[in-house]
């Protein structure tokens, strides 16, 4: 079986905004930023599952500040979007992350320009984005 890389460190390939996770078996893991070996949240998925962990907390690190969720959720969420359009010249960047806890996701979305934050509820059993369920 191929194995799976993850970021375990801070190095020149994790980001200034990133999530870090916190797994089961006390490993922390970093978003890192290596298009040659696709999305760190998806390399992530199979890793906790290759090994039997679970993420424990996740947090996200943006300008010097940093959002935790809730440990020992039922799941984590992580995701990015953009709005552009009217109004919003040049677009409008939010990363989240959130917690899913009774197939009810809260997420905290932090505009990456602004530094903003805002939360959002949204009823999500399942997929990509989310971890651990």
């Amino acid at each position: 079986m191929e194995e799976i890389f993850v970021t375990t460190k801070a190095d020149e390939f994790v980001p200034n905004s990133r999530w870090i996770a916190s797994l089961s078996n006390g490993e922390t893991i970093f978003e890192d930023n290596r298009p040659e070996l696709g999305s760190a949240w998806r390399r992530l998925s199979r890793y906790i599952k290759e090994k039997s962990l679970k993420i424990t907390q996740l947090r996200f690190q943006h300008n010097g500040r940093t959002v935790t969720m809730p440990a020992h959720a039922d799941g984590y969420f992580q995701l990015n979007k953009v709005f552009d359009g009217p109004g919003n010249v040049g677009g409008k960047f939010f990363r989240g992350i959130g917690v899913v806890n009774n197939n009810i996701t809260t997420i905290t979305w932090i505009d990456i320009k602004t530094g903003d934050q805002s939360v959002e509820q949204r009823e999500i059993k399942e997929g990509p984005c989310i971890l651990n369920i």
